[in-house]
């Protein structure tokens, strides 16, 4: 099967998961959205890491093969497929899978906003406070009138501000019994 085909049927799956999500169908959606990754994942090359195995000339040789246009419209298909797939984990709460899919958009895409914004909700969620303003600000830079990421990172500081006082709360209540230990 040629690129072209195996770029066509992703997207076609894509498009199918796409029809589910809006139907609110979300099991449906993550397996149309898997679908297309495997398709996807056949063209595009695993990003290298520190660590991660993969020489460079594999890396090379298996990018060589795939020509360049497809190779790019077939990274950027999926980057918006872990995107949506990150999505459908929010929908059903699924922190943990909502940053791993957030996470692998992130390594072919740094600056994927809606990547950012979705890791930023779920690290929130998780109540990594810290971990999640550190993300949302860099959606932020990207996206400075995007009003999903301001509210998102408001909800953090009223977090963070509850948080202070419950210690500030439970601090001041040692200091009135006389005693620390």
């Amino acid at each position: 099967m040629s690129h072209e085909e195996h770029l066509r049927i992703a997207l076609e799956k894509k498009d199918v998961g796409n029809n589910y999500f809006k139907a609110n169908d979300i099991n449906q959606a993550m397996r149309a959205y898997h679908e297309a990754i495997l398709y996807l994942r056949t063209m595009v090359p695993r990003p290298k890491k520190n660590g991660d195995g993969v020489s460079e000339s594999a890396v090379a040789r298996s990018a060589s093969a795939v020509p360049p246009a497809i190779l790019a419209e077939a990274t950027t298909n999926l980057i918006a497929v872990y995107s949506n797939l990150a999505a459908c984990h929010t929908k059903t709460e699924r922190w943990n899978r909502v940053i791993d899919c957030c996470n692998k958009a992130l390594d072919y895409d740094p600056d994927h906003v809606k990547s950012l914004y979705r890791k930023g909700l779920a690290l929130n969620r998780e109540g990594r406070v810290d971990q999640a303003n550190k993300v949302l600000r860099r959606a932020l830079e990207l996206a400075p009138n995007d009003a999903n990421i301001i509210k998102e990172l408001h909800l953090c500081k009223q977090q963070e501000k509850e948080a202070l006082e419950r210690q500030k709360k439970e601090l001041s209540g040692m200091f009135e019994r006389g005693t620390v230990y």
